[in-house]
């Protein structure tokens, strides 16, 4: 196996997560955070090759692999912060995009590999996406993520030298499809975990997660991505997850929200990032998306308590395209 000079930047849970990981596998991993305040997380301390975070982007290079793990909507920003030093670099690492969201700026390709290929030419560039939870990462417990990519040959390579017995990867071709999957998921958390607190009853959730999941194929087939990306980590998996379990910080915004408090934190959700993207999506592919239209009204006050449970539970499944 050979030993890898991995770059992540972003110095969060997930972030650390995977340098955890990296590091499992005696890759040397470094750290990048603008936050002066960040600090490694404890499980670090029983490894001997624990990476250091710095604060400097030149100290992310030389580098073989580029991780992005910011928050969606700042990924571009620390994508600009990082050009000049990349471009210096004789030999240019690959990049894999671990944040799960559109790009924040409605003019740009809302798909932040397309604005990363725009301003980086990668020879491989992946986006890493799928179920997981950054604390059962540490805590070594079985997760399985998509890496999607269109350089096949170096996917595999990757996947051979970063997984691990208790961290495996599906490998996709389907980039599209794996960015939309991971984004649009937050957005169904958020409905699910409201519906959860508003103890509609399991039957009627399954209803929403089925209509949930139509809805995100249609949105798949209208950028003629693959479908069967639904059927992967990065799919229903992470779909599940994130729309089951109070380790969502999406589903545990949606449980604990109303009217009152709705806009507690509201900037720290990935979903409700989502707002101008799904505006967007519906114009551009003629759209109705129901389900999504619902949680988004009522994130921005259009509709009342009452009418988000009416609409959500009595919608049937007609995703169809406007005339």
């Amino acid at each position: 196996m050979k030993k890898l000079r991995i770059s992540i930047i972003g110095a969060g849970a997930w972030g650390q997560a995977l340098a955890y990981t990296f590091c499992q596998n005696s890759h040397e991993t470094l750290l990048w955070d603008k936050n002066p305040h960040a600090h490694l997380h404890p499980c670090f301390d029983n490894i001997p090759n624990k990476p250091k975070i710095q604060k400097k982007s030149q100290h992310l290079f030389p580098a073989d692999i580029l991780v992005f793990v910011t928050p969606s909507h700042t990924a571009i920003s620390a994508l600009e912060n990082i050009l000049p030093y990349y471009q210096e670099q004789k030999a240019k690492p690959a990049i894999i995009i671990a944040s799960k969201g559109f790009s924040p700026h409605a003019t740009d390709s809302l798909f932040l590999s397309e604005n990363f290929e725009k301003k980086l030419f990668p020879n491989a560039l992946g986006i890493l996406s799928g179920p997981s939870f950054a604390s059962e990462v540490f805590d070594k417990k079985p997760t399985y993520v998509s890496l999607a990519t269109k350089n096949q040959s170096w996917g595999l390579q990757a996947i051979h030298e970063l997984t691990l017995p208790h961290f495996d990867f599906k490998l996709s071709k389907d980039v599209i499809g794996t960015q939309i999957s991971g984004a649009m998921k937050n957005l169904y958390a958020i409905g699910s975990g409201y519906l959860k607190r508003a103890e509609v009853g399991d039957n009627c959730i399954a209803k929403y997660l089925t209509l949930s999941i139509e809805e995100l194929k249609d949105i798949i087939l209208s950028y003629k991505a693959s479908v069967e990306t639904l059927l992967e980590p990065a799919g229903i998996g992470d779909l599940l997850l994130t729309c089951s379990s109070t380790q969502s910080r999406n589903f545990a915004f949606g449980y604990h929200l109303d009217q009152e408090n709705k806009d507690k934190n509201e900037s720290l959700k990935e979903g409700t990032k989502l707002l101008h993207a799904l505006q967007h999506i519906k114009h551009t592919h003629k759209l109705e998306l129901p389900i999504a239209t619902v949680i988004c009204d009522f994130l921005n006050k259009k509709i009342s308590h009452n009418e988000i449970i009416k609409k959500i539970t009595f919608k049937s499944s007609s995703n169809a395209k406007a005339a």
